[in-house]
């Protein structure tokens, strides 16, 4: 199960990069004015709005980048867990430390995601039947809450590990 686990994560992990690649790319294209990007921007714009549609453009794009490198460590992490636990080492500190790095990459994409509501908002007011919806979920914040706590958990976990195998 830990072998598919990691494949997983290594095939998501590649996947990711593709997505930041793309980003990237339609970033580049659209601040260069790329005639693809921009007659794009131009079409579904209200008159008027093609400009500040291409600003909330490229903070979306920008944000979906920071969000996949979020990501990216996250799967970073996960490697590194398994690896521990593959090596019969599962209540490592360093778990702990990597279960807190992973809540707190969690919080970066939950706040980015806040942000990504308002320029979706934003786009709503400035585009001609956007296809952009957003919704607030709660389900994010209850992962960086688990994980905070699963940290400590492993955190005090790998101290009693210690100091039993210290006793011994």
């Amino acid at each position: 199960m830990l072998r598919a686990t990691r494949l997983s994560i290594v095939v998501l992990t590649f996947a990711n990069w593709v997505a930041i690649a793309f980003f990237t790319l339609t970033v580049l294209c659209v601040l260069l004015d790329v005639p693809l990007a921009a007659d794009r921007v131009k079409r579904v714009a209200l008159p008027g709005n093609a400009d500040t549609l291409k600003q909330i453009v490229v903070t979306i794009l920008l944000i979906g980048i920071t969000t996949s490198v979020a990501v990216d460590r996250i799967f970073r992490q996960i490697l590194c867990i398994l690896d521990s636990v593959v090596a019969g080492q599962p209540f490592a500190s360093a778990n702990g430390s990597r279960l807190r790095a992973m809540a707190w990459y969690l919080l970066v994409i939950q706040i980015l995601d806040t942000g990504f509501a308002f320029a979706i908002r934003t786009i709503n007011h400035l585009v001609n039947h956007a296809p952009f919806g957003w919704g607030p979920s709660a389900t994010g914040w209850i992962a960086i809450l688990l994980l905070f706590v699963l940290a400590h958990v492993f955190t005090q976990g790998a101290a009693m590990q210690d100091e039993l195998e210290g006793t011994v």
